[in-house]
């Protein structure tokens, strides 16, 4: 497998503390500057290929023995990523994530050790009912991040 270029270390610097600072001051951030346009479409290709496999499961709602479909509340289809065996697509994906969560640590000194992530396929009409990403009794999700990969998706789309 061809491993993937680091990312670019300038580049990151560029828009990662703009971004932390406007989360810290309101809670949500966005940017488009994480990623160049072939990270993302990369990854794209990778998702539509898993999807054309059969990889993709009906997501469901819970936690461990709590879990259960509920097509009321969602309806997408996911792939969990695997960050000790990534793709080269992938692993673009972990090195920003993983430099995000170094300087979250550093700058707002949240002590975040890993971090989990999912491809998520939203057929024609399905959704997931608006929600708080944690578990019942369980605080260990502190930031959630979403990547937008669909080409023509944009801000006013919501999410």
């Amino acid at each position: 497998m061809e491993r993937a270029r680091p990312i670019d270390r300038r580049r990151m610097a560029s828009w990662i503390d703009p971004f932390i600072e406007t989360l810290a001051r309101q809670g949500w951030a966005t940017t488009t500057e994480a990623f160049t346009p072939a990270q993302i479409q990369a990854l794209y290709r990778e998702a539509q290929e898993l999807d054309r496999v059969g990889a993709f499961r009906p997501a469901a709602i819970g936690h461990g023995a709590e879990q259960t479909l509920r097509r009321d509340i969602r309806g997408d289809r996911i792939y969990w990523l695997d960050p000790e065996h990534p793709t080269p697509a992938q692993e673009v994906y972990w090195q920003v994530v993983d430099q995000l969560r170094r300087r979250l640590n550093e700058t707002l000194f949240l002590s975040l050790h890993d971090a989990e992530a999912h491809l998520a396929i939203y057929p024609p009409g399905s959704f997931y009912r608006r929600h708080l990403d944690q578990h019942r009794g369980r605080a260990l999700r502190l930031i959630t991040l979403v990547l937008y990969l669909n080409p023509d998706w944009r801000p006013e789309d919501g999410g």
